[in-house]
């Protein structure tokens, strides 16, 4: 199972908790709040701004700051991707908001009404272009380049409805 640390997971994402790094009382405080080794944790939403970020453990809801999820390592659980999100694509369909600086990628589908798909269109993404992504740092927007060296600002949660696959160089 990959691992990587909480502040990487998507909504609807669960991992199993490998180990809380840290020390002194921040540590201590997410050890008291039952962020221990072999717990489930489910990631639910952020907020508008993306910090902090509403997890799901033992039953109950609790937010963190990204910062503070930084210092928990987890293994994602099998089937936890996001059923609406993953449905029919292979493992290495990911959502555009995922990827690294630096990355190629090319756009498999879009999840969204058609509003969003018209704003798209509008902004000539549609299956198959191919992306770079330039910026992709958190916070802040998601800046790409097309094949015609055009960059454009994306905000995170149309990022997130953006299927891509990793492009060969």
């Amino acid at each position: 199972m990959p691992k990587f640390t909480l502040d990487k997971m998507v909504p609807g994402e669960s991992g199993r908790i490998i180990r809380v790094h840290g020390r002194g009382p921040v540590r201590r405080r997410l050890v008291d709040m039952g962020l221990t080794h072999g717990a489930v944790i489910e990631m639910v939403k952020t907020s508008p701004l993306g910090d902090p970020v509403e997890y799901r453990l033992r039953g109950y809801h609790l937010s963190l700051r990204k910062t503070e999820a930084r210092t928990i390592e987890v293994e994602l659980l099998n089937g936890s991707r996001p059923r609406r999100e993953w449905q029919g694509h292979s493992q290495s369909v990911i959502p555009l908001g995922r990827c690294k600086t630096g990355q190629k990628v090319e756009i498999v589908r879009t999840r969204g009404g058609r509003g969003f798909n018209r704003r798209l269109r509008a902004l000539d993404l549609r299956p198959g272009t191919v992306l770079w992504i330039i910026q992709n740092d958190f916070p802040g927007p998601l800046i790409i380049s097309n094949s015609e060296g055009e960059r454009l600002v994306l905000g995170k949660g149309m990022a997130r409805h953006i299927l891509v696959k990793p492009c060969r160089e």
